[in-house]
């Protein structure tokens, strides 16, 4: 296993190859720190919890590349070096489009730099996808390449091309921005943001090993799969706190797993167990929170998730490897007054 010191000059490398690379003149990130405005709501009782569904105006940004033009858009699908169909705003216009949760998260998301969101999402399965366009995907593909017009491309395994992947052009009853990938993206429950391709171009069955934007740059994941993980997001550790009766909110993040237990401990103490206020089920964060009263002095806490499976998130709040997305409970101080 690499050494902190390394990872972190792996994963800067790793940023500065966006930057430098052929297929980038840039790297653009703007995103929604959660536990900001559009995350935040108040509920009857005046009470602050976090938002089940993350508005659009707030949902967070990240994209390696310029932003394509989208003029006349198309996407072709390839079999080998056979371009055998393709489709476009018309075709998706006659399709009425199956309404579906998911969390989106980036996978350089971390504890004090949380770039997730929930919405609905409005689209089609590629399975289904597929066969309106008379589509069969080889058996002697390996992998799928999918390519987006900005360059950016990404692999994904082919068995869940039928049902692990969704090509979408709706985002909470709204169309798509262009910043979140208009006219059409994927979707792909389960894995981080690096495989939900924006401006979706071609979408390609490979006979052998993808190797595509990451593998080049020796940056993320291959497989980009969600690590179990829970965040605290309010209050922040800069954020002004006062003593008497605190209200901790977060969010628990499993990917296809469902979260089944969420524990708080305060200054290293026992685990206590929070409340869960927010789990519909797999492929959807979960949204906690856990009062408590504090004095004036530090006080820390730290969260740790259970997934369905029995799995629990990992007591280094470090995290094993930050490449692969992060995968432990987290730990934060705040500063009562």
């Amino acid at each position: 296993m690499s050494k902190p010191w390394q990872r972190r000059e792996m994963m800067q490398a790793a940023l500065a190859a966006i930057a430098a690379g052929p297929a980038c003149d840039r790297v653009r990130i703007a995103s929604q720190v959660a536990g900001t405005d559009g995350i935040v709501t108040e509920t009857e009782s005046g009470e602050v919890a976090l938002s089940p569904i993350t508005d659009n105006a707030s949902f967070y940004i990240y994209y390696c590349c310029e932003l394509p033009d989208v003029t006349n858009w198309w996407c072709g699908v390839r079999f080998g070096a056979d371009q055998v169909a393709r489709f476009d705003e018309a075709t998706l216009a006659t399709i009425e489009p199956t309404l579906f949760e998911a969390t989106l998260e980036c996978i350089g998301s971390q504890p004090g730099s949380v770039r997730m969101g929930n919405a609905i999402w409005g689209g089609i399965s590629l399975g289904d996808l597929l066969d309106l366009l008379g589509v069969t995907p080889p058996e002697s593909a390996v992998e799928m390449r999918v390519t987006g017009l900005d360059g950016y491309d990404a692999a994904l395994p082919v068995e869940i091309a039928r049902d692990g992947i969704w090509v979408v052009w709706q985002m909470n009853g709204e169309p798509l921005t262009l910043e979140h990938g208009a006219p059409c993206r994927l979707i792909v429950p389960g894995r981080y943001g690096i495989k939900n391709i924006k401006w979706v171009s071609e979408i390609a069955w490979e006979d052998g090993p993808v190797f595509a934007f990451w593998d080049e740059f020796g940056g993320w994941s291959h497989h980009g799969l969600i690590q179990l993980h829970g965040y605290i997001l309010v209050p922040a550790r800069w954020d002004p706190v006062v003593s008497g009766p605190l209200r901790l909110l977060g969010a628990a993040f499993a990917g296809t797993t469902t979260i089944a237990r969420v524990e708080v401990s305060t200054d290293g103490g026992p685990w206590e167990e929070a409340v869960i206020d927010y789990s519909p089920g797999a492929d959807i964060w979960t949204l906690w929170h856990f009062d408590t009263n504090v004095d004036p002095g530090e006080v820390s806490f730290q969260v740790r998730v259970t997934d369905a499976n029995g799995e629990t998130s990992l007591l280094d709040p470090a995290g094993t490897d930050p490449l692969i997305g992060y995968d432990a409970g987290q730990l934060t101080t705040l500063v009562v007054t």
